[in-house]
């Protein structure tokens, strides 16, 4: 896992997946093949994430998810052609269940670390990432396993 991903996340540093194309009224909303693809990629990584969370070394685990986490904040930084955004572009156009996503690296975070740095990690990810509405229900999932960690 954590080879797949350092792969995918170099290769999109590096452009590989960049492609745009000259936008007008028709398909200002549509999304490159390259960016479909993309997302394609994350979505699946985020996925055998979830998955591995219980069964492979949490500290590796972290480690996939912390370097897609780079990745998402490169991508909004806007300063590389890592995707193509025709309209209003940034991470938020992914779609990416953070209710599904966050709760088993917050797991692994509990295994890996102490209850500050798990909470101090999930917290700058819920800030950063999570729009507003989905917040609270995450920190009810931070509470309970900084809760089932100090057992």
């Amino acid at each position: 896992m954590g080879e797949a991903t350092r792969e995918f996340v170099e290769a999109a540093l590096a452009g590989a997946l960049y492609q745009d194309f000259r936008i007008n009224s028709h398909n200002c909303t549509s999304k490159s093949g390259g960016t479909q693809a993309f997302e394609a990629k994350l979505d699946l990584l985020f996925d055998r994430c979830v998955e591995e969370a219980t069964s492979s070394e949490p500290a590796d685990v972290v480690l996939a998810y912390e370097l897609l986490f780079d990745l998402l904040r490169e991508i909004d930084k806007f300063e590389k052609d890592i995707v193509f955004f025709a309209d209003e572009g940034g991470i938020w156009q992914f779609n990416l269940n953070w209710k599904w996503i966050l709760p088993p690296y917050m797991w692994c975070l509990s295994k890996t670390f102490g209850r500050e740095e798990l909470e101090r990690r999930v917290e700058a990810v819920i800030e950063e990432f999570v729009d507003a509405w989905q917040r609270a229900g995450l920190r009810q999932a931070l509470a309970a396993t900084t809760a089932a960690a100090r057992r």
